[in-house]
């Protein structure tokens, strides 16, 4: 039986991209061509497609679209070195090359170690709506139309996918080129109007390929947190759009810190984007794996058995903290060996509790900061839990401390240790601290070159979750029954049904994850017609 194997990523805006050049980067370090080089444990094929250059060469790219305005690709050139046919031959297309004189600014393009092909990278562009071809992100000081809502995010993707046949051309293009594909894996930020770009793009996904995954990644901040009106209705529009299409969702804070003590992040793209890259990486690499009995669809199929909890959270901890003692005890061996002679049997101390502790210690969950979670520590409806780690002998202990903090079983959990750690390439910024080189906690602070780190990471629904759903539905509650105007909130005067049925989404959605009612308003749309100003 063919089983699936080819992954076509999506991601949407700057964020995004800092988080896709960070995985992008981790799949090239997978790469080993040495001639005492081990069997691989990654299926290149699963990521890359196979292709040859203009001077005959064959070539390995990324199975990746990167969404865009024009001048946050930086120095990168659309057309690079391989598929560069010289000044012989003219090339008609679009040139990506800005901000040449610009050296202080970075872009996640800097970040970039893999070579991308020409059809990857998409210029995020609407000339038939504002006359240009120049856009820029919400926040930026420009003279250019601004991304700044759900609705202008939709208008957008439409304009653009007309224009530039992305769907129709450039998307098909990378999914003909598979055997049998397992599915879309993209992101976005929700709260500015890439938001709507993807919800869009997963409207004509679902479209065009009705049986594909589509799992989606949503960067997004806390509601409360919001700079405006704008980016809490986007990202309450994102979440509820997106459920619409994605098979799965799973939310994550680009704000707030992490509590490792071997990682010092500030709450900046570059910073973040690696923490969250290394999160998603790992939890999802058994789709990757040369001797893979994971896809796509079984991951969906293993969280969601409980209901239809599409709204998945993200977790884990890096580096792993220690598990097992490093040096064990000479004289306790002694008194064993001492103690077997003479016949009694002493069993030796049970340290696994203590290791599940440090462990939950450690843990941090990507997902929850976007609301303000009131339930932690639920037990999981289901869960895929990911370990890794260069040593073998990390395995038992690990798996043993994973298994005492949620004591479930098959179909509900499943736990995969994967003997490699998450590569460090050059370009990882400098978060870690009190490390050894292969990303190992130790009491030292010298400042030492880390070139791999264990880890681990997890997938799951559960509870929890509803932190997040009654944060959306409580703004959207204000919304309805405050006095501002819809275009306050980037929609327009007769929005207010889209807000009614997203404020019924909402309720759905709470009831599914274990939510009691409270009496939050009005509970039938005749009431909301009454109550309307």
């Amino acid at each position: 039986m063919t089983r699936p194997k080819e992954i076509v990523s999506l991601s949407f805006g700057t964020p995004a991209n800092y988080v896709a050049a960070h995985y992008w980067n981790a799949q090239q370090a997978y790469f080993d061509y040495g001639p005492d080089a081990p069997p691989p444990l990654v299926e290149h094929d699963v990521s890359f497609k196979a292709g040859l250059g203009v001077d005959g060469l064959d070539t390995y790219s990324p199975r990746a679209l990167l969404f865009d305005v024009r001048e946050e690709f930086g120095h990168l050139s659309k057309i690079h070195e391989l598929y560069d046919p010289g000044p012989d031959e003219a090339f008609d297309g679009e040139v990506i090359q800005t901000h040449q004189g610009e050296t202080n600014r970075s872009y996640w393009t800097d970040l970039a170690q893999t070579l991308f092909h020409p059809k990857s990278l998409v210029t995020v562009s609407a000339s038939s709506l504002y006359g240009s071809s120049f856009l820029s992100n919400m926040g930026t000081d420009t003279q250019n139309p601004t991304l700044e809502t759900f609705a202008q995010g939709q208008a957008i993707a439409r304009a653009m996918d007309d224009e530039q046949r992305i769907t129709e051309d450039t998307l098909r293009w990378w999914t003909e080129d598979t055997d049998l594909m397992q599915g879309f894996q993209l992101s976005a930020s929700a709260y500015d109007a890439y938001g709507g770009i993807v919800c869009t793009y997963l409207d004509m996904l679902a479209d065009e390929y009705p049986k594909t995954e589509r799992h989606l990644t949503l960067l997004s901040q806390r509601i409360d947190h919001a700079n405006t009106r704008y980016t809490a209705m986007n990202q309450v529009l994102s979440l509820v759009r997106a459920l619409e299409h994605a098979h799965l969702v799973t939310p994550v804070a680009m704000e707030e810190p992490t509590p490792w003590p071997h990682v010092r992040s500030d709450a900046n793209d570059l910073h973040r984007s690696a923490v969250l890259s290394t999160l998603l990486e790992t939890a999802t690499l058994p789709q990757r794996l040369m001797h893979r009995t994971d896809s796509m669809h079984t991951l969906r199929m293993r969280l969601q058995w409980h209901d239809d909890t599409r709204l998945a959270q993200l977790g884990g901890c890096m580096p792993t903290p220690l598990l097992a003692e490093e040096r064990p005890d000479p004289m306790d061996a002694l008194l064993q060996a001492m103690l077997a002679q003479r016949g009694i049997a002493h069993p030796p101390p049970d340290r696994v509790p203590a290791a599940a502790k440090r462990l939950r210690d450690a843990w941090w969950d990507a997902s929850m900061p976007w609301a303000n979670a009131s339930d932690p520590g639920a037990t999981p409806y289901a869960e895929a839990v990911v370990a890794r780690d260069a040593d073998s002998k990390a395995e038992q202990p690990t798996m043993d401390a994973l298994a005492h903090e949620y004591p479930l079983s098959e179909p509900f959990v499943s736990r995969t240790f994967v003997p490699m750690a998450y590569p460090i390439e050059p370009t990882y910024p400098p978060i870690l601290h009190g490390v050894t080189s292969d990303g190992r906690p130790w009491a030292g602070d010298e400042k030492v070159n880390v070139t791999s780190m264990p880890c681990i990471s997890s997938l799951r629904t559960s509870p929890e979750m509803r932190c997040i759903i009654k944060e959306a539905r409580s703004f959207t509650l204000d919304v309805l029954q405050g006095h501002a105007p819809l275009s306050m909130y980037g929609m327009e005067k007769d929005d207010r049904d889209v807000l009614v049925d997203v404020r019924e989404t909402l309720e759905t959605l709470y009831d599914v994850y274990g939510g009691v009612d409270d009496d939050q308003g009005p509970g039938t749309d005749e009431e909301w017609e009454v109550d309307a100003w």
